[in-house]
This record gives structure tokens, sequence and C-alpha cells, in this order.
């Protein structure tokens, strides 16, 4: 499942990067999330004796900062990166707001996309990290390698 969910990340994190190219603002926002959640998944998947509830294949959208946490905490690199799992919940709310709520201002909104792309680009970044004695060198991510 880690390497399913791994792909699934790089899939999601090169969209990202061509929406905001494309100036598509709301896709960023979603398809950065899902690079998030994706590449989280496929952590505690690797490393962590976590399954998730009720035979579903990832965990929920709000539990991502908390899995991220974890992760962090084990590796014993937490005050590196603290600050990133609040960075995740703010992620989650601007793709919220792009997929429910505020569609027409997060169009006109090139921040809050750019913001989103750069949040997924440092959460696989660490994770890639923590991972490395884990992933194959064979698995590296797309176009720039982690994020």
């Amino acid at each position: 499942m880690a390497k399913v969910y791994r792909l699934k990340s790089d899939e999601s994190y090169e969209a990202a990067q061509e929406c905001l190219r494309k100036q598509l603002y709301r896709a960023t926002c979603n398809r950065s999330w899902y690079s998030v959640m994706q590449i989280i998944t496929a952590a505690v998947y690797e490393d962590l004796n976590e399954l998730p509830a009720n035979d579903k294949p990832n965990w929920t959208h709000e539990r991502q900062s908390s899995l991220f946490r974890n992760l962090v905490k084990k590796h014993k690199v937490w005050q590196e990166h603290h600050a990133l799992a609040a960075e995740i919940d703010m992620m989650r709310e601007r793709r919220n707001d792009a997929d429910y709520f505020a569609p027409h201002e997060l169009h006109a909104n090139s921040q809050a996309a750019e913001r989103s792309l750069a949040v997924a680009g440092k959460v696989r970044a660490v994770i890639f990290q923590l991972m490395s004695e884990n992933w194959s060198s064979q698995m590296t991510s797309v176009k720039d390698g982690k994020g």
C-alpha cells in the first residue's frame, strides 16, 4: 500500500504543479492537498503500526496532521517540523474552501494556490527524508525529486 500511495502522491504533486502553471488555482489547492494526504498515508503504512478505521484504505482528511506529528515524533525531528503540522491543517482548509465554499475567491487568488503547493513540497521533502532508509532509490518523486 505504501508504494501505491507514493505513486499517487507523485502524480497529484505533478498535477498541482501543472495546475499552478495554468493558473487553475482551485485545482492547485486540491491536488496539493491530495499529494500531502497520499504521501503521509504511504509513510504511515511503511513506518507506523497503525491502520485506518473500518477497513478503509486511508485515514480521514482531519487525521493527516496528527499522523504527520506521529511520524516526526517517532523519528525525533519534532522540533524541526512541528510548525509544518499546523500548515497541513491550514492547507486542508484551503482545499475545503477551493472545493466547497469559496470557488470564486480562490480562482483569483494565486497566493493560496502557491502556498498550498509550497507546503506540499515541504511535507513531501520531510517524508522522503524520514523514509529514505525504507524507500528504495528507484521510487523517486516526479520531476524535481522530492517536493
